[in-house]
Protein backbone atom coordinates (compact mmCIF):
# COMPACT_ATOMS: atom_id res chain seq x y z
CA UNK A 1 0.00 0.00 0.00
CA UNK A 2 1.18 3.55 -0.64
CA UNK A 3 2.19 5.63 2.32
CA UNK A 4 -1.09 7.55 2.29
CA UNK A 5 -2.89 4.38 3.45
CA UNK A 6 -0.96 3.59 6.63
CA UNK A 7 -3.21 2.42 9.44
CA UNK A 8 -3.43 4.83 12.36
CA UNK A 9 -2.79 1.79 14.57
CA UNK A 10 0.86 1.99 13.50
CA UNK A 11 1.18 5.73 14.17
CA UNK A 12 2.30 6.45 17.70
CA UNK A 13 2.51 9.32 20.13
CA UNK A 14 5.29 8.90 22.69
CA UNK A 15 5.28 10.82 25.95
CA UNK A 16 8.30 13.11 26.23
CA UNK A 17 9.02 12.99 22.49
CA UNK A 18 7.63 15.64 20.12
CA UNK A 19 5.60 14.80 17.04
CA UNK A 20 4.37 11.42 15.81
CA UNK A 21 6.17 8.18 15.02
CA UNK A 22 5.62 5.26 12.69
CA UNK A 23 6.16 1.79 14.11
CA UNK A 24 8.99 0.13 12.16
CA UNK A 25 9.79 -3.02 14.15
CA UNK A 26 10.27 -4.27 17.67
CA UNK A 27 12.80 -6.08 19.77
CA UNK A 28 12.89 -7.32 23.31
CA UNK A 29 11.62 -4.59 25.64
CA UNK A 30 11.53 -1.90 22.95
CA UNK A 31 9.92 -0.65 19.76
CA UNK A 32 11.81 0.88 16.85
CA UNK A 33 9.95 3.93 15.62
CA UNK A 34 10.55 6.48 12.88
CA UNK A 35 9.68 10.16 13.20
CA UNK A 36 7.13 11.37 10.66
CA UNK A 37 8.81 14.78 10.78
CA UNK A 38 12.49 14.03 10.09
CA UNK A 39 12.46 10.25 9.42
CA UNK A 40 14.97 9.58 12.21
CA UNK A 41 14.65 6.21 13.92
CA UNK A 42 14.71 5.98 17.69
CA UNK A 43 13.89 3.31 20.28
CA UNK A 44 10.83 3.47 22.51
CA UNK A 45 11.12 1.41 25.67
CA UNK A 46 8.57 -0.38 27.83
CA UNK A 47 8.80 2.44 30.40
CA UNK A 48 7.75 5.03 27.78
CA UNK A 49 4.09 5.95 27.55
CA UNK A 50 3.24 4.99 23.98
CA UNK A 51 -0.23 5.60 22.54
CA UNK A 52 -1.49 4.36 19.20
CA UNK A 53 -3.59 6.90 17.29
CA UNK A 54 -5.85 4.00 16.35
CA UNK A 55 -6.82 3.63 20.02
CA UNK A 56 -7.85 7.26 20.55
CA UNK A 57 -11.43 8.54 20.54
CA UNK A 58 -12.91 11.97 21.16
CA UNK A 59 -15.67 12.55 23.72
CA UNK A 60 -19.01 13.81 22.44
CA UNK A 61 -22.20 14.59 24.34
CA UNK A 62 -23.51 11.07 23.86
CA UNK A 63 -20.65 8.76 22.91
CA UNK A 64 -17.04 8.70 21.68
CA UNK A 65 -15.95 9.25 18.07
CA UNK A 66 -12.84 7.42 16.79
CA UNK A 67 -9.93 9.70 16.00
CA UNK A 68 -9.85 8.59 12.36
CA UNK A 69 -13.35 10.01 11.86
CA UNK A 70 -12.40 13.36 13.41
CA UNK A 71 -9.21 13.58 11.32
CA UNK A 72 -11.26 12.82 8.22
CA UNK A 73 -13.66 15.63 9.14
CA UNK A 74 -10.72 18.02 9.47
CA UNK A 75 -9.38 16.85 6.11
CA UNK A 76 -12.77 17.43 4.47
CA UNK A 77 -13.04 20.91 5.99
CA UNK A 78 -9.53 21.78 4.80
CA UNK A 79 -9.94 20.04 1.42
CA UNK A 80 -6.93 17.83 2.12
CA UNK A 81 -4.60 20.68 3.08
CA UNK A 82 -3.01 21.44 6.45
CA UNK A 83 -5.20 23.12 9.06
CA UNK A 84 -6.04 26.74 8.27
CA UNK A 85 -5.91 27.46 11.99
CA UNK A 86 -2.33 27.44 13.30
CA UNK A 87 -2.62 25.39 16.53
CA UNK A 88 0.32 26.99 18.32
CA UNK A 89 -0.99 30.52 17.73
CA UNK A 90 -4.73 29.98 18.15
CA UNK A 91 -6.67 31.30 21.13
CA UNK A 92 -8.92 29.09 23.24
CA UNK A 93 -12.02 30.58 21.58
CA UNK A 94 -10.59 30.01 18.11
CA UNK A 95 -9.77 26.38 18.90
CA UNK A 96 -13.23 25.72 20.28
CA UNK A 97 -14.97 27.43 17.36
CA UNK A 98 -12.88 25.48 14.83
CA UNK A 99 -13.56 22.16 16.55
CA UNK A 100 -17.28 22.90 16.73
CA UNK A 101 -17.27 22.98 12.92
CA UNK A 102 -15.41 19.67 12.72
CA UNK A 103 -17.29 17.83 15.48
CA UNK A 104 -20.34 19.87 16.54
CA UNK A 105 -21.34 17.49 19.36
CA UNK A 106 -17.92 17.34 21.05
CA UNK A 107 -18.06 17.41 24.84
CA UNK A 108 -17.09 20.95 25.84
CA UNK A 109 -16.29 19.89 29.40
CA UNK A 110 -14.07 16.90 28.70
CA UNK A 111 -12.32 18.00 25.49
CA UNK A 112 -9.87 20.75 26.41
CA UNK A 113 -8.30 23.38 24.14
CA UNK A 114 -4.96 21.59 24.64
CA UNK A 115 -6.55 18.41 23.23
CA UNK A 116 -7.78 20.29 20.16
CA UNK A 117 -4.37 21.87 19.70
CA UNK A 118 -2.69 18.45 19.87
CA UNK A 119 -5.18 16.91 17.44
CA UNK A 120 -4.64 19.68 14.88
CA UNK A 121 -0.87 19.38 15.29
CA UNK A 122 -1.13 15.62 14.67
CA UNK A 123 -3.33 16.25 11.63
CA UNK A 124 -0.74 18.64 10.16
CA UNK A 125 2.09 16.17 10.77
CA UNK A 126 0.15 13.38 9.04
CA UNK A 127 -0.75 15.53 6.04
CA UNK A 128 2.81 16.81 5.68
CA UNK A 129 4.05 13.19 5.82
CA UNK A 130 1.74 12.27 2.93
CA UNK A 131 -0.66 10.27 5.10
CA UNK A 132 -4.05 11.41 3.90
CA UNK A 133 -6.37 8.42 4.32
CA UNK A 134 -7.20 7.79 7.97
CA UNK A 135 -9.96 5.20 7.57
CA UNK A 136 -9.23 1.64 8.77
CA UNK A 137 -9.14 -0.88 5.94
CA UNK A 138 -10.94 -4.20 6.55
CA UNK A 139 -8.56 -5.89 4.06
CA UNK A 140 -5.79 -5.71 6.66
CA UNK A 141 -7.84 -7.81 9.05
CA UNK A 142 -8.63 -10.32 6.29
CA UNK A 143 -4.91 -10.62 5.63
CA UNK A 144 -4.40 -11.19 9.36
CA UNK A 145 -6.87 -14.09 9.23
CA UNK A 146 -5.07 -15.62 6.24
CA UNK A 147 -1.71 -15.21 7.96
CA UNK A 148 -2.94 -16.89 11.12
CA UNK A 149 -4.31 -19.77 9.03
CA UNK A 150 -1.09 -20.02 7.00
CA UNK A 151 1.09 -20.07 10.10
CA UNK A 152 -1.34 -22.38 11.91
CA UNK A 153 -1.44 -20.06 14.87
CA UNK A 154 -4.20 -20.34 17.43
CA UNK A 155 -6.78 -17.61 17.72
CA UNK A 156 -5.41 -16.70 21.15
CA UNK A 157 -2.86 -14.73 19.08
CA UNK A 158 -5.56 -12.41 17.78
CA UNK A 159 -4.72 -10.15 20.73
CA UNK A 160 -1.98 -8.38 18.87
CA UNK A 161 -0.76 -5.13 17.47
CA UNK A 162 -1.29 -5.07 13.71
CA UNK A 163 1.37 -3.12 11.89
CA UNK A 164 1.00 -2.50 8.18
CA UNK A 165 4.29 -1.07 7.06
CA UNK A 166 5.01 1.21 4.12
CA UNK A 167 5.62 -1.49 1.51
CA UNK A 168 2.52 -3.41 2.43
CA UNK A 169 4.22 -6.17 4.41
CA UNK A 170 2.07 -7.33 7.27
CA UNK A 171 3.93 -7.55 10.54
CA UNK A 172 2.34 -8.77 13.71
CA UNK A 173 3.79 -7.98 17.07
CA UNK A 174 2.14 -10.59 19.21
CA UNK A 175 1.68 -9.48 22.77
CA UNK A 176 1.27 -12.49 25.06
CA UNK A 177 -0.56 -11.44 28.20
CA UNK A 178 0.28 -7.79 27.61
CA UNK A 179 -3.16 -6.50 28.37
CA UNK A 180 -2.99 -4.52 25.16
CA UNK A 181 -0.39 -2.08 26.43
CA UNK A 182 1.61 -0.63 23.61
CA UNK A 183 4.77 -0.39 25.69
CA UNK A 184 4.81 -4.06 26.67
CA UNK A 185 6.99 -5.96 24.21
CA UNK A 186 8.29 -8.80 26.34
CA UNK A 187 7.56 -11.46 23.70
CA UNK A 188 10.62 -10.47 21.70
CA UNK A 189 10.62 -13.44 19.33
CA UNK A 190 7.06 -13.04 18.06
CA UNK A 191 7.71 -11.10 14.88
CA UNK A 192 6.06 -12.66 11.86
CA UNK A 193 6.52 -11.22 8.39
CA UNK A 194 4.27 -12.38 5.58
Amino acid sequence: YPIKKIMLKTILSISGKPGLYKLVSHGKNMLIVESLTDNKRVPAYAKDKVISLGDIAIYTDETEVPLHEVLTSVKNKEEGKTASLVPSKATTDQLRAYFAEVLPSYDRERVYPSDIKKLLSWYNILINAGITDFTPDIRHFFRLFLLLKKKQLGFQHLHCLISVLELGSLVLTLHHNSGGQMGNTDCGGCLIDM
